[in-house]
C-alpha cells in the first residue's frame, strides 16, 4: 500500500510539473505591415509569427504574441517586458543589446521606383539628390549606407511602408528598399495599377536574414536562443518551415 501511494504521488507530481510547464505563457512581440512575415491581418499573423509560435509550442509553452509599433516592441524586448521580438535583421547596434537566433527565414530585398523614374541603378550617377524612404525603426542596409554617408541620397523616415509607397507615387520620395514580397503586396493593397512601379535590375538584389531577438540583460538569453535554434532546426528538417512559406506565398504575397 505504501509503495502504491508513493508511486501515485510521484506520478501526480510529474503530471503537475508537466502541466505547469505547458501552461506557462511566454510574451513575445512583433509588428504590423511586414507581410508576408508579420501582420496581424494576414493568415496566422505571417510566416515568421507562425514559425516562432510553432517553435515555442514544440518546447512546451503557450505564447502571447503582441503586435506593437516596431520601435516600441524593440524597446520593451530590450527591457525584458517581453521575452523576445521578431523578425529583425542583424546589425552591430542590435547585437550589442540582443542575442540573435539562427535565421527564421532568408529573403531578398530590391529597390522600388516609379515606372517613369530615370533611376536605373543604385549608384551615384542615378541617385544624386534623390530621397530614399525607410519606415521608422527599419534598418539602413550596408548597400545604402555609403551613398547616405556621402550625402548622395537623403533618407526620409516614414511611419510605415505604406506611407513610403504613397509618397513614391507622388514623387515626394524617389526610391524604396523592401523585400520583394512585402513591396509588391503593399503596392497591390494600395494601388489599382501595379505596373506604375518597377524594381531595379536583379544585380541590385540584397539577400538578408530575419531573426528572433532576446535581450542580453535576460540571464537565460543564451539558453533560450540555443533551445529555439535546436527546435527550429528540427522543424526545418521535417519540412515545416518550407510548407509555411509555400502556404503564405500561395495566398497572394508573391509578386
Amino acid at each position: 500500500m505504501r509503495s502504491y501511494l508513493l508511486n501515485f504521488c510521484s506520478a501526480l507530481l510529474l503530471l503537475i510539473v508537466a502541466t505547469n510547464s505547458f501552461a506557462q505563457t511566454l510574451k513575445l512581440n512583433t509588428g504590423n505591415q511586414y507581410p508576408p512575415f508579420s501582420d496581424q491581418e494576414i493568415l496566422n499573423g505571417g510566416i515568421a509569427t507562425q514559425i516562432v509560435k510553432k517553435v515555442f509550442t514544440q518546447l512546451g509553452y503557450d505564447t502571447q504574441i503582441d503586435f506593437l509599433p516596431w520601435k516600441r516592441g524593440y524597446k520593451r524586448a530590450k527591457e525584458n517586458v517581453y521575452l523576445g521580438t521578431f523578425p529583425w535583421v542583424k546589425n552591430e547596434k542590435r547585437a550589442k543589446d540582443f542575442n540573435f537566433s539562427r535565421p527564421i527565414i532568408t529573403t531578398q530585398a530590391l529597390y522600388f521606383v516609379r515606372k517613369d523614374s530615370a533611376i536605373n541603378a543604385f549608384n551615384q550617377q542615378s541617385l544624386q539628390g534623390k530621397i530614399l524612404c525607410r519606415p521608422i525603426g527599419w534598418n539602413i542596409s550596408p548597400h545604402s549606407q555609403p551613398l547616405i554617408d556621402k550625402k548622395i541620397i537623403e533618407v526620409f523616415r516614414a511611419p510605415n511602408l505604406e506611407n513610403c509607397f504613397k509618397m513614391l507615387a507622388l514623387d515626394r520620395v524617389q526610391i524604396i528598399r523592401s523585400n520583394v514580397h512585402t513591396g509588391w503586396f503593399t503596392i497591390k493593397k494600395l494601388f489599382a495599377l501595379t505596373d506604375e512601379f518597377r524594381t531595379l535590375s536583379e544585380t541590385e538584389i540584397e539577400t538578408y536574414q530575419l531573426h528572433l531577438l532576446i535581450s542580453k540583460s535576460n540571464p537565460d538569453s543564451e539558453q533560450w536562443i540555443a533551445r529555439f535554434n535546436k527546435t527550429l532546426d528540427k522543424l526545418e528538417q521535417e519540412g515545416f518551415v518550407q510548407e509555411v512559406v509555400k502556404m503564405h506565398l500561395a495566398n497572394g504575397y508573391a509578386d
